[in-house]
């Protein structure tokens, strides 16, 4: 919700945000958490929070009934696979491009967002990609063409 909030912080208040929310508190997440989002961003922008699986969708924008999105936040499930997935699904979605959060996250062993990243990066070698780095996180966008 942080960062989401952060992110819409710059958009107009025409803006919708989309999300699908596992709500069980995994991979640093709390349950129920989505209602406070919601209710935060909701104040400001349309939004439409939905509970889910994102590794059981693979037609992101066909899951919120929409064409396509103008950009795709990943910050879900933190293995390997998940995010893989994740991205996959976003990158078929995104119109610009896809931002992934906790990139290089010390707290998760195996780096498995890094790893993710780093492999998607390389199957798609002419999308421009970037790191967004401070005390506090990391992020790793890649844009599409």
């Amino acid at each position: 919700g942080y960062f989401a909030f952060a992110m819409l912080a710059a958009c107009s208040k025409q803006t919708k945000y989309y999300a699908v929310d596992l709500n069980e508190g995994t991979w640093g997440g709390k349950v129920d958490y989505y209602k406070l989002a919601k209710e935060l961003i909701g104040t400001y922008w349309e939004t439409d929070i939905r509970i889910g699986d994102s590794q059981k969708i693979d037609d992101l924008a066909g899951f919120f009934d929409v064409p396509r999105f103008y950009l795709v936040h990943v910050d879900g499930d933190h293995s390997f696979a998940g995010c893989y997935h994740d991205l996959n699904i976003s990158w078929k979605s995104a119109t610009v491009a896809v931002l992934v959060d906790d990139y290089d996250c010390s707290k998760l062993p195996g780096h498995e967002v890094l790893r993710a990243c780093g492999l998607f990066a390389c199957k798609h070698r002419d999308a421009p990609v970037g790191i967004i780095h401070d005390e506090q996180s990391c992020a790793f966008w890649i844009e599409k063409k």
